[in-house]
C-alpha cells in the first residue's frame, strides 16, 4: 500500500484545497496526474509516483488537505490495499506524491480561493462545533466581519474574517464538529 501525499517542497502553505479528482477509486494509474490542488492562488497537479490502483481516496474534492496528510492510498492491481502485507511506513517515505508547476486546466471559480479553517482557540482545543453561520453563500465579507460562531468545551466565540472576499461555498453545516486547522 502506498500513501500518496503532498510534498512540502512545492507548497509554501501548510494546507491546500483538493479542487478536483481526475481519477477515482478502483482506477488503475500509471505515473499520471490524479488530482488538482490549490495552494494560495496557485493550482498544482498531483501525480501518482508509481503504477497501481487507487484503493481509497481520503480527501474528497472541495476539502482541505494538510501537507504530509495522505490524499489517497495506491494499491497493487493484483491485491487490494487492505490485503497487502507491506510495511506502510517504508512505502510512505518512498512514494510521496509528485506535484508539478505545469499550468493545468483551471477549475471553475478556483482563482483566489482562501480556505476558512477551524481556529485553534487554545493549546488544548482539538475541535469545535459550528454553532451558527452569520453569512451565506454569495455574501461579500470584509476583514474583521464575524462570519460564524463556534463552541468549544469551554466557550462560545465568534470567528472573524481575516480576508475580504465572497463566500463561494460552505462545507461545514451548523452543528458539525470540526477538527482545528
Amino acid at each position: 500500500m502506498y500513501n500518496i501525499r503532498l510534498p512540502q517542497a512545492k507548497v509554501k502553505s501548510s494546507q491546500v484545497i483538493v479542487n478536483k479528482w481526475l481519477k477515482s477509486s478502483g482506477v488503475v494509474v500509471a505515473n499520471e496526474v490524479i488530482c488538482l490542488v490549490q495552494a494560495g492562488q496557485e493550482l498544482f497537479e498531483v501525480q501518482s509516483p508509481i503504477d497501481g490502483v487507487i484503493a481509497e481516496i481520503f480527501i474528497p474534492a472541495g476539502s482541505i488537505a494538510f501537507i504530509d496528510e495522505p490524499l489517497a492510498v495506491l494499491g497493487s492491481s493484483e491485491v487490494s490495499a487492505n490485503e497487502q502485507g507491506v510495511d506502510q511506513k517504508e512505502n510512505e517515505i518512498e512514494s510521496r506524491g509528485v506535484m508539478t508547476d505545469k499550468p493545468s486546466v483551471p477549475v471553475s471559480g478556483s482563482e483566489n480561493v482562501t480556505t476558512i479553517i477551524m481556529p485553534q482557540a487554545g493549546q488544548s482545543m482539538e475541535e469545535g462545533t459550528v454553532v451558527a453561520w452569520k453569512v451565506a453563500v454569495g455574501d461579500r465579507i470584509e476583514v474583521g466581519q464575524v462570519i460564524f460562531e463556534i463552541e468549544t468545551d469551554k466557550a462560545v466565540m465568534e470567528v472573524e474574517a481575516v480576508d475580504a472576499g465572497r463566500i463561494a461555498k460552505i462545507v461545514a453545516n451548523e452543528g458539525d464538529i470540526i477538527e482545528v486547522k
